[in-house]
Parts: C-alpha cells; structure tokens; sequence
C-alpha cells in the first residue's frame, strides 16, 4: 500500500475532524461512538485510528484545528498593519472566528464532559493554557505599549497573562450564552461585550 503524502494525511485528519465535529454537534459528546464518526466521515477504522486513538484524540485534534485557524488570522492582520494589534481587534477576530466556526455548543459539551471524563478534563485543562499562552503573545506588544503610554504596571493591561485570563472568560461567557440562549440577539452581544474593551 502506498504512503500517503503528507498533504494528504492533513487532508484526512480534517476529513476526521469535520466528521467528528459534525457528530458532537448532533448527538453530543458522550453520545457520539468512535462508529459513529467512522460512518460520518466515511473512512474505515483503521484509517481514523491510525490519525487518532479515540474522541478525546479527535478532540484535541479539533481545539489544534481552531487554534491554528486562530493564530494565522492573528498573524495575517498583525502583518497587514505591522503594529501591535489593539485589544479590541483582537477580541473582535478571535470572537468572529469562533462564532464563525459555532465553537459555543461544542464547547458547551467539552466544558460539561471534562468535569465527568478525566482524558477530556486533562484535554481541556491543556487547551485553556495553550490558549491563554496564544493570546498572551498576542497581547504582549500591546501591553508594552501601554505600559511606554504610562499605564500602571500594576494594572491587568500591563501583564498579557492576565489579559488573555480575562478575555477568555468573555468568549467563554457569550459563546456558552449563545449556545444556550438562542433567542439572544448575538450580534448586540457581541457589539455590547466589545464596547467594555478598550
């Protein structure tokens, strides 16, 4: 059997992962079987095993996904204004990016899950820290300049670690409301949530 090239393993993994994310969002987490997402993506076992050893593999292959989705939509704005990226930019594409890929119910399910499944929490935990470590170094040039501006050093806007904390408790906080709240209007929340950011 030939091997794959690289391009196409990547192919395949996003392949998986698209199947499973299709499969959480319509059955759950807990309920979604490995078979489940075999038949959703159409591959054999063998093949999605041999790129993931289970959902909680599939799921850190997902949370991979949208961070580095993230992260280049980060790093394209950063270089088309070649200054420090304002905060309110950043929450503003990090919240377009994820309303854009309706990460409030799967994260809804992978928030309730790691608090029964101790390889989702173990996920989760990592997950939230690599985030936070993502957005701090996003935010640091910020915070720099703010402090050169005369902000307290003290002060949260000085310490890109407890900055990217806070931010993240916003997106947790509106898409877990928007998940839940479907008569909400999403579009005022975000715009009012946007307005407390300087």
């Amino acid at each position: 059997m030939p091997r794959l090239s690289e391009s196409s393993k990547i192919e395949r993994r996003e392949r998986i992962i698209a199947a499973a994310r299709r499969c959480f969002l319509n059955k759950g987490f807990s309920n979604t079987s490995m078979a489940d997402i075999v038949a959703e993506s159409g591959m054999s076992p063998g093949s999605i095993y041999s790129h993931f050893d289970g959902k909680a593999s599939i799921m850190r292959g997902t949370a991979e996904h949208i961070f580095g989705a993230t992260l280049k939509d980060l790093t394209d704005m950063e270089t088309e204004t070649g200054d420090p990226l304002a905060l309110s930019e950043v929450a503003r594409l990090l919240i377009e990016t994820l309303f854009s890929i309706d990460f409030g119910p799967l994260l809804l399910q992978f928030v309730a899950e790691s608090t029964v499944n101790s390889e989702v929490h173990e996920v989760a935990q990592e997950n939230i820290r690599r985030g936070r470590t993502l957005l701090a170094g996003v935010l640091e040039p910020w915070s720099e300049m703010k402090v050169s501006q005369g902000a307290d050093p003290d002060d949260v806007v000085a310490d890109p670690s407890r900055l990217a904390n806070v931010l993240m408790l916003l997106f947790h906080g509106l898409l877990i409301r928007t998940a839940v709240d479907t008569d909400a209007d999403r579009d005022q929340l975000i715009e009012d949530a946007l307005k407390l950011i300087p």
